[in-house]
């Protein structure tokens, strides 16, 4: 129960760096940044991924077991990220902006494949930012993957967390492939599909969130299908052995 409530913890504090951003970002002169054209909606995002993230970590805080609190951890996590991105904050890691992190222009970090593969660049300068973007990648991965929840064999069972978060993400997906796709197209035939594709964003928070909430009035059940009702009807969690998940947990 203490590693449950610490986890939450850590993710009300990722939250409150989201909010701090959030707050100071106005003030940035973010070069090479287009403006949003709809500034209502963005805002909508940013404060739906403080919910989700603040929801998911309390949540966190309430499951009686380690890897449920993982989950929730792990949707904390996906918020702040999802969240910074929205303001447009990854854009202080490019030269012309990264005097805000008290960087100087040669040393910020390009997302290009011919700057890691330059000889002319410092190998120590390369190998500490792959180290960062590293252990940046390694935030969500590692909750998500020592979780090991049975997403395939949840979905099958129609439980709502796993439908909630799947539908989530995967219109999230959508909307952001379809952004990054389209929008050139779009763009030379002089049309624009922008308010679609973040109300379509919208959308998939919003699922996001219902799956969240799932975490705050219920505990996830990690037990596979059929090992509740074997033997003697309990199931071992990390080697300690606990009661079978009542059936209407997500």
């Amino acid at each position: 129960m203490t590693t449950c409530v610490a986890l939450g913890l850590a993710g009300l504090a990722g939250m409150g760096l989201l909010v701090w951003a959030a707050l100071a970002r106005p003030a940035m002169d973010l070069a090479f940044v287009v403006p949003e054209r709809y500034r209502t909606i963005e805002a909508a995002q940013v404060v739906l991924w403080v919910l989700v993230g603040v929801v998911a970590s309390v949540g966190c805080a309430r499951q009686r077991v380690r890897r449920g609190a993982l989950l929730g951890l792990w949707l904390a996590v996906l918020a702040l990220f999802a969240g910074l991105r929205e303001l447009d904050l990854h854009a202080v890691l490019n030269p012309p902006n990264i005097h805000l992190l008290g960087l100087e222009e040669d040393q910020a970090v390009r997302f290009r494949l011919d700057w890691w593969t330059d000889g002319d660049v410092s190998g120590r300068l390369r190998l500490a930012w792959a180290g960062v973007l590293l252990a940046l990648a390694a935030l969500p991965v590692v909750p998500f993957a020592l979780a090991r929840y049975p997403w395939g064999k949840r979905l099958l069972a129609r439980r709502p967390f796993a439908w909630l978060i799947v539908g989530g993400l995967g219109t999230l997906g959508l909307a952001y492939v379809g952004d990054d796709l389209l929008r050139p197209v779009l763009q030379a035939a002089g049309a624009s599909l922008d308010l679609g594709e973040e109300s379509v964003e919208l959308v998939g928070q919003g699922l996001i969130l219902a799956g969240a909430g799932l975490l705050v009035f219920r505990r996830v059940d990690l037990t596979l299908p059929g090992r509740a009702r074997a033997g003697s009807g309990s199931s071992s969690d990390s080697g300690n052995t606990r009661r079978a998940e009542p059936p209407s947990t997500p």
